[in-house]
């Protein structure tokens, strides 16, 4: 049965969470195999819910949110003691000057 757009995004955004979380006990527990072997299970599956989602309704991307968090994470490295990354991942179709400036800097 085919997920509506709503219940779509839910379970997208339940497997984010659970792939953040998995990631952060990797991170401290690296030699954990089974917690590794969850991990991939589940950023494979988000990853196909991504496609899915994008395939049948619409890119995923609220660039004004990312503008801000990416800010955000900034303004706290220094206080945090952190050097944070980000990567964006599109197929491209609501990628104008504006983003590619900003992914550039």
């Amino acid at each position: 049965m085919e997920l509506s757009k709503c219940e779509l995004l839910k379970k997208i955004s339940e497997y984010q969470f659970i792939c953040v979380e998995l990631n952060l006990y990797i991170d401290t527990h690296p030699c954990d195999e089974a917690a590794l072997r969850d991990y991939l299970v589940y950023s494979q599956e988000l990853t196909e819910l991504i496609a899915e989602y994008e395939q049948r309704f619409e890119p995923l991307m609220n660039f004004g949110v990312i503008k801000q968090l990416v800010a955000y994470a900034r303004s706290i490295e220094k206080e945090k003691g952190k050097h944070f990354r980000f990567t964006l991942t599109t197929n491209g179709m609501l990628i104008d000057e504006d983003v590619i400036d900003f992914a550039n800097r």
